[in-house]
């Protein structure tokens, strides 16, 4: 299996200048975690994956914070670095945490608006 596959449904594309790595969150992916989690401010969005991504960042990878900046909106869900290595290891990373149902749960817990 190839990396696009491992990572669907997350896109990671690499450029020159700056590498990308987005979802649309209207595909429903997880949308059941997020309804379980659902408060006024915590609904699915695009935004909403940023700030679980944050939470993942901080407690795994601190040390990339400052590569990886994020261009969200509410149906999209955008993660950008300038070092497509970097962004490289952050998408397989958080798709592996996102296949774990379980951890995924933990880190909806721990985000804060």
């Amino acid at each position: 299996m190839d990396l696009a596959e491992n990572l669907f449904p997350f896109v990671l594309n690499k450029d020159d200048w700056l590498s990308t790595l987005h979802l649309d969150v209207r595909t429903g992916y997880k949308r059941k975690l997020f309804k379980a989690q659902a408060n006024k401010y915590f609904i699915g969005s695009g935004y909403c994956w940023t700030a679980l991504a944050v939470v993942f960042l901080e407690d795994t990878m601190p040390e990339l914070i400052n590569d990886i900046n994020f261009d969200s909106n509410n149906n999209l869900f955008c993660v950008q670095s300038f070092n497509y290595d970097i962004l490289k290891l952050f998408a397989i990373s958080f798709k592996a945490a996102c296949n774990n149902d379980t951890l995924l749960k933990y880190y909806l817990t721990e985000v804060k608006f």
